[in-house]
């Protein structure tokens, strides 16, 4: 490689470092105050697919549109004109303490005083519709509740786990659409990026608590035409090893770490995926190895199936769990960019464009001698009119 291209390469690592100074970092997902969707938060809900590359539409991450369900109908005759239902599943039904003695006519367990008891009727109580009748003075109130303990406890509580499942996938499948629509500008104006981070990492460093992936990837949301399903799919970029918030704090083994996740991702063996651990493991265990000495490569101390974070020490731990966020857009993309410029520089002892060589090139240590073109003198008829013209305006 050139000196020329040397320096030049040394230009665009001070923009690099230049560029991330600037940049405000954050140690917490939270901190970016957006959507947040971690691994542990879908764990046994329907209606969420993940990993669908080897289906037709080859997403990460697939969110059924489904709609809210009511609550079982109360088919009890005597407790229906007693319970209080309503349609959320975190509130539990309850009994009246009083109902309308008009509810207990409509029924056929009272009849009003107005009309003539029938042959059957004469055993039912009468009572004025207007007046209401407390749950206490009823006389089939041990019924009422051997009945509301057998729905409640039985088909509305099966309900209610269900559909507390189910508005959960909701609530995610509405957030989400709302996010594409400002991800596209559809909303308001905005600068954010939806990313895929893997290997959430915990750390309790100096009175500041770190809970940030090691490793991102910027996805996009599409939505299904036919079946209104979201879908979060990886866009065409490399996955990137988030150092900026290390860096900020000194954390001598930023570069040593930065260059063997370039170097493992440029090597492009495998697609990145977060659900195949060959793809980002070693990166992760390079986390635990250069950025804390005793750093701990958590799926080492717990289970496969275990998806919950570590909790965080005096000690880096970094998880093999994922977590899809929005934030601000960062200056990932044109640091990548002059990375890109750096290695095709690195690579190739490519020419430089006039303009860019001029900056990085030696200054001459000679005088030469520059021949300028020849104008034509002012003439004396020029001179002899100008004074003609001064002495007019006098």
């Amino acid at each position: 490689m050139s000196i020329e291209n040397q320096r030049l390469v040394s230009l665009i690592e001070f923009a690099q470092q230049s560029a991330r100074l600037r940049a405000k970092t954050a140690s917490t997902v939270g901190q970016h105050r957006q959507f947040a969707l971690y691994e542990r938060d879908i764990q046994g809900l329907s209606g969420i697919r993940l990993n669908t590359e080897d289906s037709d539409d080859g997403a990460w991450l697939v969110v059924e549109r489904i709609s809210e369900t009511r609550p079982p109908d109360v088919t009890d005759e005597l407790l229906r004109p007693w319970i209080d239902l309503t349609r959320s599943p975190e509130v539990e039904p309850r009994l009246k303490s009083s109902v309308e003695g008009s509810i207990l006519i409509a029924a056929g367990y009272r009849r009003s005083p107005l009309t003539e008891a029938g042959a059957n009727d004469t055993s039912v109580p009468t009572v004025d519709p207007k007046k209401d009748v407390t749950l206490e003075e009823f006389d089939g109130r041990a019924s009422v509740h051997g009945a509301f303990d057998s729905y409640s406890k039985g088909k509305w509580a099966v309900w209610s786990k269900e559909e507390k499942r189910r508005r959960k996938v909701i609530r995610i499948y509405a957030e989400l659409f709302t996010l594409k629509q400002v991800l596209e500008g559809g909303i308001f104006e905005t600068q954010l990026e939806l990313v895929w981070g893997v290997g959430v990492a915990r750390w309790n460093y100096n009175g500041t608590g770190l809970d940030y992936p090691i490793i991102t990837q910027l996805v996009e949301i599409t939505i299904d035409p036919t079946t209104a399903a979201i879908q979060v799919r990886p866009r065409r970029a490399d996955p990137v090893a988030e150092v900026d918030w290390y860096a900020s704090v000194d954390n001598p083994g930023v570069a040593k770490f930065e260059t063997i996740a370039k170097q493992f991702f440029a090597a492009g063996e495998l697609a990145f995926s977060p659900f195949d651990r060959a793809t980002f493991e070693p990166v992760l265990r390079a986390a635990t190895t250069h950025l804390d000495s005793n750093g701990i490569y958590w799926p080492d101390r717990t289970s496969a199936d275990d998806r919950s974070l570590p909790p965080a020490d005096d000690h880096l731990r970094v998880s093999d769990t994922w977590v899809v966020f929005a934030r601000q857009r960062t200056t990932n993309l044109f640091v990548q960019d002059l990375a890109s410029f750096k290695t095709l520089l690195e690579q190739e002892d490519c020419p430089l464009p006039g303009a860019i060589l001029a900056v990085v090139t030696d200054p001459p240590t000679d005088n030469s001698i520059i021949d300028l073109p020849s104008f034509r003198g002012v003439s004396d008829s020029y001179q002899g009119l100008k004074t003609q013209i001064g002495r007019a305006h006098v």
